[in-house]
């Protein structure tokens, strides 16, 4: 059975010693202060659960606490995000998986930027062009043009403007990974992608965090831009969903 915690200063200690695959999990904590926060024992947990709406939050390396998921959802649809591939493997042997998007976990492992690289002068994303982010933006849903204003607003975000037109950019999660970057079609091959990709990560660095993205299995342009800005690969993660019963 697990049980619902809210000691996130134990929480936090389990997850800071199994960096960086928890990067995810800490970042939802930290930003999300309402999130259900689920364990195994109050006292010394095993693995941690996070419940954000639709998407799941989970890190274990005892199998037991995969066992535990049993009866923990009713009939429905649920999701899971950045799951490490492995524990991704169990869940997916006891519950039915209904779709899949399998990832690369990169980070800057020293937290080292070479910001000398960047070739043109980004700035902050202005929140103006939250509706031209969203319009564009390759994961679109009912709920993404709130979740990139929150975004814009309350985690560092870089852009390049060219005569007052945003034609390059790349925010934070609220799980504090990189993402949502897009360069406008006419305005590719011109660096902009590496020089927005380096502001953020310095951006991100000054505040006091791990620069850290997911990049699906696949995409090579977004691997290769995260090499040139010194990311390291440091794991298999996967995005999916489950289905639990007959759900109405």
């Amino acid at each position: 059975m697990l049980l619902r915690i809210n000691n996130k200063q134990l929480v936090m200690e389990f997850l800071s010693r199994n960096m960086p695959i928890t990067l995810n999990i800490i970042g939802i904590i930290n930003n999300l202060p309402e999130v259900e926060v689920y364990v195994d024992n109050l006292q010394k947990p095993n693995g941690v659960l996070v419940k954000r709406n639709y998407f799941h939050y989970i890190y274990t390396e005892d199998n037991n606490f995969i066992d535990k998921l049993d009866g923990f959802f009713t009939d429905g649809y649920y999701g899971f995000s950045g799951v490490e591939a492995g524990i991704a493997d169990k869940i997916k042997t006891k519950l039915t998986a209904d779709w899949e998007n399998p990832c690369t976990l990169y980070w800057l492992k020293d937290n080292k930027v070479n910001i000398d690289l960047i070739k043109n002068t980004p700035q902050n994303v202005l929140i103006k062009d939250v509706e031209v982010i969203d319009q564009l933006y390759e994961y679109r849903h009912k709920g993404s043009l709130e979740a990139i204003k929150r975004n814009i607003i309350e985690r560092p975000s870089s852009a390049i403007y060219v005569e007052d037109e945003i034609v390059c950019w790349c925010l934070v999660h609220e799980d504090n990974s990189m993402g949502i970057m897009y360069t406008k079609e006419k305005h590719r091959k011109k660096g902009y992608g590496i020089d927005v990709a380096l502001d953020l990560t310095n951006k991100i660095i000054e505040a006091g965090k791990i620069p850290y993205l997911q990049i699906v299995n696949g995409n090579n342009k977004s691997r290769g831009l995260a090499t040139k800005c010194g990311f390291e690969e440091c794991g298999k993660v996967s995005w999916f969903g489950i289905v639990v019963g007959t759900p109405t």
